[in-house]
């Protein structure tokens, strides 16, 4: 106890300093470094792409050592709600963000303001195991899948359960979109090579797809999204294409094979579409960002290994609203944000 009063009397005001400076608000990076925004493509071409800024999650203090040992002998162990390995990522047009974390077996739900911010571990009375897909539904409602769990958990922008979808069907539900047409929820089952959908109202209208090389059918496809006028994009990973079907769930094309050239795919991920049907994916093994036009056609790649603006580490889940791009920077336990310029 002497040990304590002692500790606690020589470091009582450099602690209460640095306690004062937690908050509950989404950190960005520091201003000086989106003053100065990364551009894409490189001069002398007209730029169609800025750097925006990062954001990691719960702010909380960026000192360690001492300090650190310091807290956590004082009022022990103090749970991190940085972002540990966040996975997908959902924005709506108001600017709620919702980003799934499977490394902290949570979501993050970040509002329009700095200091909205919730951190979600458990659903009515489930823990969260593995959550990896999220989407938003018109009506505001966050879906998220928990591909362990095989549930689809339905909440509030709050975070308060709103009931869930499951199906015995499932092997592991893994990415989630809804229709923007007819509100229809459609979930990947990676393991089951197909797609389930469902009404809004979480009652089950059918399924498509098996495993195979073919047109119309899929090998461990990851993610999933939809154009304006409800046609569907499918990232089939392991057949390195993305397949487009139409709203009846007929192929219409594909595009994109297995290479070392940029704009070819190795380890395809997350998928997005822009108000142009630009259409946006990255790839997880070269870490890029990877831009097509509506046609499949290869525009312009964005990226490279690192810890920099416009840099990766196995980017996974990717997300547009208006003219950002929200980009899941995996292991560097980020969400970029870039602009289209035009």
């Amino acid at each position: 106890m002497k040990l304590y009063f002692n500790i606690f009397g020589q470091f009582g005001l450099l602690t209460a300093m640095w306690m004062a400076t937690l908050s509950t608000a989404a950190i960005a990076e520091p201003a000086a470094a989106s003053q100065i925004p990364s551009r894409w493509p490189l001069p002398p071409a007209r730029a169609r792409f800025e750097y925006v800024t990062s954001i990691y999650g719960e702010a909380e203090t960026q000192n360690e050592g001492l300090l650190s040992q310091l807290t956590s002998f004082l009022f022990g162990d103090q749970p991190s709600r940085h972002f540990k390995r966040p996975h997908d990522i959902a924005v709506s047009a108001k600017g709620l963000m919702v980003v799934t974390d499977p490394g902290a077996a949570a979501i993050h739900i970040i509002g329009a303001t700095n200091d909205d911010y919730r951190f979600i571990q458990q659903v009515g009375e489930d823990r969260l195991i593995s959550p990896l897909g999220t989407a938003l539904t018109a009506q505001g409602e966050i879906l998220v899948s928990d591909s362990e769990a095989r549930v689809i958990y339905r909440l509030s922008a709050t975070g308060d359960s709103l009931g869930r979808i499951t199906d015995k069907a499932w092997l592991r539900p893994t990415d989630i979109a809804v229709q923007p047409v007819t509100g229809n929820i459609y979930v990947l089952d990676t393991l089951g090579h197909n797609i389930h959908i469902y009404y809004p109202s979480g009652k089950k209208l059918g399924q498509f797809g098996k495993r195979g090389a073919g047109t119309g059918k899929f090998n461990y496809p990851t993610h999933l999204a939809f154009d304006r006028q409800g046609n569907l994009y499918v990232t089939d990973s392991m057949n390195f294409r993305v397949q487009i079907f139409d709203k009846l769930h007929r192929p219409k094309s594909h595009f994109g094979k297995l290479g070392d050239r940029l704009g070819e795919f190795s380890k395809p991920k997350g998928i997005a579409l822009d108000d142009q049907d630009t259409i946006y994916i990255v790839d997880a093994h070269f870490d890029h960002l990877l831009i097509y036009d509506k046609g499949g056609h290869f525009l312009l790649p964005i990226g490279g290994a690192g810890t920099g603006p416009g840099l990766f580490n196995i980017p996974s889940g990717i997300a547009t609203s208006g003219y950002y791009i929200y980009i899941v920077d995996a292991y560097n336990r980020r969400v970029q944000i870039l602009r289209r310029i035009g």
